[in-house]
């Protein structure tokens, strides 16, 4: 399904988005690997839920669906980010498919650590009790709640590290991608945006190391923060972006295939 999903979305992309060129114009092999990948983890989550028996435990399996509901949104988190890079420059080198095995590999290592935090989540906060996930949150996860957050934690830093790496990768290959003034720029700030996501799960560790454990909460809170963090450094940068798009139009330096939703002169180097 996530295959299905990725080629529709590149059948239906513009090669040019806000003035940078999709070099990824097809699904390729290192995707279509990542999306069988990504497939499989929605499926253990889906074959751990408890099927129901009578009616009562359809009610306690569809309060299970929140949880679910909650697993599946971060896996579509990662899934769409790898997309995106995916699509904006068609990478497939060495570095790439270290890089991209490395995530992957760090997603199903983290799937029931995820797992178990979204049903602390479920049933501590929203109050939703029996939602039919095995094994049950019990006073042995609240007791252990901080080492659950530091697990957390390193495995959302682990997968930052691994997208400002790619982003870093791609800004290094600008000569090779043929990247313009206005695609170098977002390049910059998409590699700090990465390594500014970073800073969330590492605060999320530091409170549980640091902090009373009354205020452990706090370490799950401030995740939250990441939408914060996005919307910030999105203004930011769309600042600079619209400030330098103002500078070559006055100069007369943008072209109009950086405007144009077509554009026949984008070139990606081959896998190494």
């Amino acid at each position: 399904m996530p295959l299905m999903v990725r080629r529709a979305l590149v059948e239906k992309a513009p090669e040019v988005i806000e003035g940078f060129r999709m070099r990824g114009t097809e699904v390729s092999r290192l995707e279509a690997f990542a999306d069988c990948v990504f497939g499989f983890g929605i499926t253990l989550l889906v074959v751990n839920i408890d099927t129901p028996k009578d009616f009562a435990h359809l009610m306690i399996a569809m309060r299970g669906l929140v949880a679910f509901g909650l697993c599946f949104a971060v896996f579509y988190g990662v899934w769409s980010r790898h997309y995106t890079y995916c699509r904006r420059y068609g990478l497939e080198d060495a570095p790439v498919r270290f890089l991209t095995v490395v995530m992957l590999f760090v997603v199903l290592a983290y799937l029931y650590p995820l797992r178990f935090l979204t049903l602390v989540f479920v049933t501590g906060v929203l109050g939703i009790k029996n939602v039919g996930w095995t094994p049950a949150v019990g006073n042995d996860i609240n007791a252990n709640l901080g080492n659950l957050f530091i697990v957390y934690g390193v495995g959302v830093a682990a997968i930052q590290l691994v997208f400002s790496a790619l982003y870093g990768h791609a800004y290094q290959q600008r000569d090779k991608l043929k990247l313009d003034e206005i695609e170098i720029l977002d390049t910059r700030w998409w590699t700090r945006e990465q390594l500014a996501y970073l800073l969330i799960p590492l605060l999320s560790i530091s409170i549980v190391e640091f902090l009373p454990y009354r205020m452990i909460g706090l370490a799950g809170w401030i995740y939250f923060g990441m939408g914060f963090i996005g919307w910030i450094h999105g203004s930011m940068h769309g600042k600079r972006h619209r400030a330098l798009v103002e500078k070559m139009e006055a100069e007369g330096r943008l072209s109009e295939d950086q405007l144009s939703t077509e554009n026949d002169l984008v070139e990606v180097p081959p896998p190494a």
